[in-house]
Order: C-alpha cells, then structure tokens, then sequence
C-alpha cells in the first residue's frame, strides 16, 4: 500500500491514499471566498458568511472565535498594501479541507508594532478547516511565523550553515 506525503514545514503529514482527496465544488467554492474575497482585501462580510458564529479558532494573542479571525485579517490589510492570498494546494477528506497558501502584500503600515519596511512580505502556511453545513466551524491555523517575523526585521535572518 503506497502512501502520499507532503511536506509541511519541518514535518510530514501522511494522507491516506484511499481518501479522496477532491473537495465538492461546494468547499471548493466556499474556500476560494474566504481566500481571494474575505482574507485578500479584508471584508469582513465574506467572513461572516463563510465562519460560523461560533467559529472555534484559537491563536496566540488574539480574541478568540470570529472576533480573532476579523482582528487578525483586519491587522493584515492595514498593515500591507494589496494583501492578497494565493491558494497552492487544497484537500478534501468529508467535512476536513487542508489549504497550503502564501499572502503576500507591500509592508506599508505599523504591524505588532514595528515600522514599516516598504518591502513585499509573504506569509507561507498552511490551514485545515472542519466545514459543516457550507460554515467553518473549526480552524487549525500553521503558519510560518518564523520566517514572516524575519521578513519584518523583528528577529534576525535564519542562516543555515
């Protein structure tokens, strides 16, 4: 029985091969919403629709629930210009979807604090979602904070020797 890997950072995740890993053209469309409507530009309304009230989504210093998404998305989009989201890679396994992405934007606003650099940032992760009646209601969020906080000037380069 061959398996699938696919890198995700410094660790692997294993999928099944027997699963089907095509989304319906529901998820598909729903997750193509939240990234190029709702995440790029920030409206807020896209996310009201594609989150459920109740959203379970848990960060770091950040409120918890759908008031956490809208404050981080809103942090974003004033913080870079054209803050836009590509989608790399998307799974599906019945109500789990996985999405490999970069955002990406010009670095022109104050962001936790530090200075704008006016250099084109990006932001690499990944994200699985548990969707339930064409709602997320489960977000677990990866993403690459190391290498974004570099970007920012807020920890040194990472320099592999």
């Amino acid at each position: 029985m061959k398996k699938l890997v696919i890198s995700l950072f410094m660790g692997l995740v294993v999928v099944n091969p027997a699963v089907n890993a095509a989304c319906t053209e529901a998820q598909t469309a729903l997750l193509h919403k939240l990234f190029y409507k709702g995440f790029s530009g920030g409206n807020m309304t896209v996310l009201e629709e594609v989150f459920h009230p109740e959203i379970e989504f848990i960060h770091p210093g950040l409120p918890p629930g759908l008031e956490g998404v809208k404050k981080i998305v809103q942090m974003n989009n004033a913080a870079f210009e054209n803050w836009h989201f590509d989608i790399h890679d998307l799974f599906c396994d019945g109500e789990k979807a996985a999405v490999r992405y970069t955002g990406s934007g010009i670095h022109v606003g104050s962001f936790m604090g530090e200075t704008p650099t006016n250099k084109e940032i990006q932001l690499n992760g990944a994200v699985i979602y548990l969707i339930q009646k064409n709602q997320i209601v489960k977000d677990w969020y990866v993403p690459d904070e190391l290498s974004f906080l570099s970007q920012l000037g807020v920890i040194p380069p990472i320099k592999v020797k």
